[in-house]
């Protein structure tokens, strides 16, 4: 439970950092993979963890490639902010599925939804115009990733414990 507080604090941090200033800090993630990769080593020594230990490994690994990927395929589209998030999100969702065949079309949801999602964003933004932007349109503003990549996370955890 403490963990899902502490994560889910952490995602609305990330979430209007990317928002204000379009980047993801190390200091944010970084920490949190480290985290990660600790429970990853305790579930080698916990028989009881193992499973979920080799779900998470393959949720974070499955995620983290495809947004490093997108990423070299269009750095300019995707920051490698979203990449280093994309690792302990992918852990926790593959640390909830529990089953690490079932893990990779969890982390597929995910990104459907933080696609959803995003487009969702774009559209808005893009479309409104407003004193703040002396009254001209967002057209050509880019828009950050790092939000709906929290939202879609955190809610695919949620779909995957409330499953279990």
């Amino acid at each position: 439970f403490v963990a899902l507080v502490v994560g889910s604090g952490l995602l609305v941090i990330v979430s209007v950092v990317d928002l204000a200033e379009h980047r993801i800090p190390d200091r944010l993630t970084l920490p949190v993979s480290a985290v990660c990769g600790g429970f990853a080593l305790a579930s080698i020594w916990e028989p009881s963890l193992i499973d979920s230990g080799r779900s998470a490994l393959t949720g974070a690994g499955v995620f983290g490639i495809v947004l490093l990927a997108l990423h070299l395929m269009r750095p300019d589209a995707m920051g490698f902010g979203d990449v280093k998030l994309a690792f302990p999100l992918g852990f926790a969702i593959g640390w909830a599925v529990e089953d690490a065949v079932m893990a990779p079309a969890a982390v597929g949801l995910a990104l459907a939804v933080a696609s959803i999602v995003g487009l969702l964003m774009a559209v808005t933004l893009r479309s409104s115009t407003g004193p703040q932007t002396g009254g001209r349109s967002l057209r050509h503003r880019s828009v950050p990733f790092g939000p709906a990549l929290s939202f879609a996370g955190a809610a695919t955890v949620a779909l995957a414990l409330g499953l279990n």
